[in-house]
């Protein structure tokens, strides 16, 4: 359960069946804490696809959790190092 980061301080792992373990940080813990928020626990991402897949469980709160992950890598991603443009190389700008 690899959750170190160069500047993120984790506080709590959860589990998602897509990317294994996903570090949550104090202010996401707020938010995934809220009523709102667990209500989405109840609606289901695919519903009836559990009757013909016995483990194809996936709620919204799963994907707002997944959404959550994929938006932090790409924003620590885009901060940590600098992305080259390819239209600078096109251009020869």
């Amino acid at each position: 359960m690899p959750l170190r980061h160069a500047f993120l301080q984790f506080k709590k792992a959860i589990r998602l069946s897509e990317y294994d373990y996903i570090g949550l940080r104090e202010q996401e813990l707020f938010v995934v804490d809220t009523f709102e928020s667990q209500r989405l626990r109840r609606i289901r991402q695919t519903p009836g696809v559990s009757l013909v897949y016995p483990g194809a469980n996936h709620t919204r709160f799963e994907h707002s959790l997944g959404v959550a992950y994929l938006a932090r890598e790409a924003a620590t991603s885009a901060l940590s190092e600098e992305i080259e443009s390819p239209l600078v190389d096109v251009l020869d700008v």
